[in-house]
């Protein structure tokens, strides 16, 4: 069995050293070893084990040229695992190379796959073959970022502390729970929410009107440019910002869901609705693409996602104010429970260092932020955007809900400002599209 075993094992080594030896002799050494590459996926498929093939070494010199082919052009290529019984003969198995060898025994699955991995990085870092490209949404993983940036996870109901970084596997986690928690709050027409005197003035006209069935309350769309629906509440989480008041306004747009989106993320079109922006920059992108499918995500989430910095100068205030954000926009997902169908936008402050959160919590004062500015935080921004039909098709609906941490700015004040702000933000994005 011993013998017949070397002699089939001698003739497949004769087999690929005559075809090693053909491709040697081609002018392109570049091609020769891509085709040998190609080759030794078939060396690894060996299942048979060897006791002993010392023999073979030594049957013919006219092949060894071939075998010092072999190594040179298949040595990276093959897996170094042990062979034999472990016996002091089995080193006669080996084809010496220095402090490198060629094993003829048969790899290991684990061997196998990661063998396969190591394959498809080379295709896809060097191969001249027509492959599919990768996703234009894909993104560099996030362990590549030169820095982390920090959001406030307190009320988004997961385990970490109340602050937590950008990075690794909390990313992809902390994006989606702001998300999520964001489409909870913005079709919530509960008591959380008080209207302002005219909204309710609308929504008293049109008690138990229902436009989504399968929520707790009556939803109320507006039926023309004029009305803009105005609600305040408070958030019922006790931590940092829940004695701050929150904004929701909801308004009509003519103009199609994804026609507002891509507004809105786009931060080069942001002076277009804001007429006090002095501009805004995507700092680092996540991904892009608000259609993009988490199967295609390297964060395995949907849709876009990225950090933005913005500086706006509103009136007889002495210096810019400054937000630093997380953005998420993507479809909502009837899978996910998100029956209205539309896109969603959330969006959070982040902060270059742990400590300048702490800092804006107690005050804002010796935060350790740049001087030029003033920096406010906003606690929570979500936009739903939805497309209506009926009579009102070729129009979207926008549910937005702002919530803002200025400091210096007293309670009443800040939420006088809030609710004006929050209505003029409507009329602005209406006054585009006429």
């Amino acid at each position: 069995k011993e013998e017949d075993e070397i002699k089939r094992l001698k003739g497949v080594i004769d087999f690929r050293t005559e075809h090693l030896s053909q491709l040697v002799s081609k002018s392109s050494i570049d091609a020769s070893y891509h085709s040998a590459h190609e080759s030794t996926e078939d060396e690894q498929n060996l299942t048979t084990p060897v006791s002993d093939i010392s023999s073979i070494k030594d049957e013919d010199d006219d092949h060894q040229a071939n075998m010092d082919a072999m190594k040179t052009l298949l040595l990276p290529k093959l897996p170094l695992s042990p062979v034999g019984d472990g016996d002091e003969d089995d080193e006669d198995l080996l084809f010496n190379d220095k402090d490198r060898e060629i094993q003829l025994a048969p790899p290991t699955i684990p061997e196998i796959i990661e063998e396969e991995d190591e394959g498809q990085d080379r295709e896809e870092k060097g191969s001249l073959k027509d492959e599919a490209q990768p996703s234009k949404h894909a993104r560099p993983p996030l362990q590549e970022r030169s820095s982390s940036s920090f959001m406030r996870t307190h009320d988004l109901e997961i385990e970490g502390g109340n602050i937590m970084a950008l990075d690794g596997d909390n990313a992809p986690l902390l994006i989606e729970a702001l998300t999520k928690m964001g489409i909870k709050y913005a079709t919530d027409e509960g008591s959380m929410w008080t209207p302002t005197s005219d909204t309710k003035k609308y929504v008293d006209k049109r008690e138990g009107e229902v436009a989504m069935s399968w929520l707790p309350h009556p939803w109320y769309q507006p039926h023309n440019k004029k009305e803009i629906f105005v609600w305040s509440g408070k958030f019922d989480h006790g931590g940092h910002g829940s004695d701050l008041p929150a904004i929701k306004t909801r308004g009509i747009i003519k103009c199609s869901s994804r026609s507002l989106v891509d507004l809105i993320v786009d931060s080069k079109r942001v002076k277009e609705y804001n007429g006090m922006s002095l501009g805004r920059t995507d700092d680092f992108i996540f991904q892009e693409g608000v259609d993009t499918d988490p199967c295609d995500s390297p964060l395995g989430i949907g849709g876009a996602a990225k950090l933005i910095r913005s500086k706006s100068k509103p009136p007889l205030i002495k210096k810019p104010i400054e937000l630093f954000n997380i953005m998420h926009a993507r479809k909502l997902d009837e899978e996910k429970g998100e029956k209205m169908g539309g896109y969603v936008i959330s969006t959070r402050a982040v902060w270059e260092k742990e400590e300048y959160a702490d800092a804006l919590a107690k005050g804002g004062k010796k935060s350790g932020l740049p001087s030029d500015t003033t920096r406010n935080e906003l606690l929570l921004g979500v936009n739903i955007v939805r497309d209506l039909d009926g009579e009102f098709e070729g129009w979207c609906e926008i549910t937005a809900i702002s919530h803002l941490n200025s400091p210096g700015i007293p309670l009443s004040l800040g939420k006088r400002i809030g609710l004006s702000a929050a209505t003029n933000n409507i009329k602005s994005l209406q006054s585009i599209w006429g």
